[in-house]
């Protein structure tokens, strides 16, 4: 979910509505933005299955997205990579 917030030094916080037009921001004003990320480049599961893995263990992907999405298979209790797997779901 995007937001864009605007905490004031006197620690009033403005939450920005969609293409909010703001004025008046006092100096020492901080701007802080939580933006999703864009569609990336390529094939997904040409993305190192590592990668994919430390993603779930970070929490920026879900488990089921890794094997959907980018065809990493990885154990839902320990979260690590199963290589054997992965090859046959990527085909390889």
């Amino acid at each position: 979910m995007n937001f864009i917030e605007l905490p004031e030094p006197d620690g009033e916080v403005y939450t920005c509505a969609t293409k909010d037009i703001v004025r008046g921001v006092p100096p020492g004003t901080l701007y802080v933005q939580d933006a999703g990320g864009g569609g990336g480049w390529g094939d997904p599961k040409k993305r190192p299955a590592e990668k994919v893995a430390a993603e779930v263990r970070d929490g920026s992907i879900f488990l089921e997205q890794a094997r959907e999405a980018y065809g990493v298979v990885l154990d839902e209790q320990t979260l690590e990579l199963d290589e054997e797997e992965t090859a046959k779901v990527r085909g390889l």
